[in-house]
């Protein structure tokens, strides 16, 4: 039986650092190739890059191009095209990647859009190379966008179409893949709708630090007079921003106690006006985001497109329904009146009856909280890694 010596690369992070740490945990990680990241030995440095740091395991397995992603950050928050920035960061991270890395390691994973040029790379080397699909397909993206550049037109600036020659690039790294992971139902049926074989195609949820993000109710709550709605994530478009804000001014009106909190980065649209009973919050360190679900009722997500959105599983570990989508990990973990509600994206009528089943009945707030709790207990980072352990091990023995 061939013993695994897994090459895990990315240029920023996503979901890649609790991958690294979950493969040195069964023992198959090789090396983690990557932008800014510090090993276990980096514990004392700041708050601000805590969350580079990999708590277990060793500086010695990370091959850092950590000028490549600086430069690319350097240049975002000049205000730079972010998609043009971080392609061609993510082409200097697979070009610079050295020869001998790819020639030890007999499993490479690499990341959706950062990945056409090493999926070559491992082939040549005749490489096992799994592509981890972190959302839907690029094709369904930009049929979404084009739909929300027509129904929110202020919103238009956050929804810039991908060029062909990108989307091509993509759809390289899908073909020349020998196995991809995605993490919900919803991206792999949109992968599979663009012909990729259903049988190419792994589904591996991500999980939540549990330890971390414990229930509100395990201690005392305080009443309140208000009942607040809470969103983390992008603001935008795609997150369902435009969408939320068309249907609360009528919820406020009605029930003025309500209040809707927005968190996250993102540029509000000009001369577009905060609604009454909306809070800006503003991003969120990654150190506060206990507090800030903590203090919330519920959780809407209204999301049109993602590859997960871990804030839901997130925000019910800290026992708040959830309002979201079918366009999220929603319908594998949430059951309509049990843990909160999944919608059909764009259905006004549906979200504003979600949020007023909260607002006309909030007792039901608490048990439903509590039922979203246990839901998503199976959902650990360390299921994550066992899952992930299983496929490599299988695509090694077939090939």
């Amino acid at each position: 039986m061939t013993t695994p010596a897994v090459l895990l690369t990315h240029p920023g992070t996503q979901y890649s650092h609790a991958l690294a740490v979950q493969l040195h945990r069964h023992g198959l990680l090789y090396r983690f190739a990557t932008g800014i990241a510090f090993g276990r030995e980096y514990g004392w440095l700041p708050k601000a890059l805590q969350t580079r740091v990999l708590p277990t395991v060793p500086d010695a397995l990370l091959h850092r191009q950590w000028r490549t992603e600086y430069q690319s950050l350097r240049q975002m928050r000049k205000g730079g095209d972010a998609e043009s920035i971080l392609h061609q960061r993510n082409q200097r991270f697979q070009q610079q990647l050295p020869d001998d890395l790819l020639q030890t390691a007999n499993c490479i994973i690499g990341f959706d859009t950062s990945s056409w040029i090493l999926a070559q790379r491992a082939a040549q080397w005749q490489k096992t190379f799994v592509l981890d699909a972190s959302i839907a397909h690029p094709r369904l993206k930009e049929s979404i966008y084009a739909q929300l550049r027509e129904q929110y037109p202020q919103w238009q600036q956050q929804l810039t179409p991908k060029s062909e020659a990108l989307l091509q690039l993509e759809q390289a790294e899908m073909q020349q893949a020998t196995h991809i992971v995605a993490a919900t139902s919803f991206t792999k049926n949109s992968y599979i709708a663009q012909g990729i074989p259903a049988d190419k195609i792994s589904i591996n949820p991500y999980g939540v630090h549990l330890t971390y993000f414990q229930s509100k109710w395990d201690q005392p709550v305080a009443e309140k007079q208000k009942l607040i709605f809470a969103f983390l994530g992008s603001i935008n478009a795609r997150k369902g921003i435009p969408w939320l804000l068309k249907i609360w001014p009528a919820i406020h009106a009605q029930y003025p106690q309500a209040e809707l909190q927005l968190a996250g980065y993102g540029q509000w649209p000009a001369q577009l006006p905060l609604p009454k009973g909306v809070v800006l919050k503003g991003p969120i360190h990654p150190a506060d985001r206990l507090a800030f679900l903590q203090q919330a009722d519920v959780f809407v997500f209204p999301s049109f497109f993602e590859g997960f959105a871990q804030t839901i599983i997130e925000a019910m570990a800290c026992g708040l329904p959830v309002i979201t989508t079918t366009h999220t990990v929603g319908p594998e973990v949430i059951e309509n009146y049990q843990h909160g509600f999944v919608l059909t994206p764009g259905d006004d009528a549906a979200l504003t009856q979600a949020m007023l089943h909260f607002l006309e009945q909030p007792d039901r707030i608490r048990p439903m909280g509590e039922a979203a709790r246990r839901q998503v207990l199976p959902y650990s980072w360390e299921a994550y890694g066992d899952r992930w352990a299983q496929i490599i091990h299988q695509l090694l023995q077939s090939s």
